[in-house]
């Protein structure tokens, strides 16, 4: 949930869970994320229950094939105890879900726009 803009900057309220098998982890935290359209979107944890999260994503044209790349970095330490194989297995399983979504999301806006 978007708390406040101010220009390119917003602070961004986020909870959920990370899920593997029968484990879940609960996520909250409190983003500042610059953006940069057309290039570039960035957050950083502000608050909440991870020591550190942080990513950056961007988008690189390619004209010549008509196509985009999208690259995302980005890193997160959890502020609670996580089983060391099982809790890495649920970060990365979560994220690799949320991508996978968001791309599904952009593409789904893409073809709708073309019609």
């Amino acid at each position: 949930m978007v708390r406040s803009r101010d220009g390119d900057r917003l602070i961004v309220e986020q909870s959920g869970e990370a899920r593997f098998l029968i484990f879940f982890f609960p996520i909250e935290v409190q983003l500042e994320v610059t953006e940069r359209p057309p290039q570039w979107i960035s957050s950083r944890a502000m608050a909440g229950n991870v020591r550190r999260m942080s990513g950056r994503y961007e988008i690189q044209p390619d004209t010549e094939h008509g196509t985009v790349l999208l690259r995302y970095v980005g890193e997160i330490e959890p502020d609670f105890n996580l089983p060391p194989l099982i809790g890495v297995a649920a970060l990365r399983s979560t994220a690799a879900e949320q991508f996978t979504a968001m791309v599904a999301e952009i593409e789904r806006r893409a073809g709708e726009a073309a019609k």
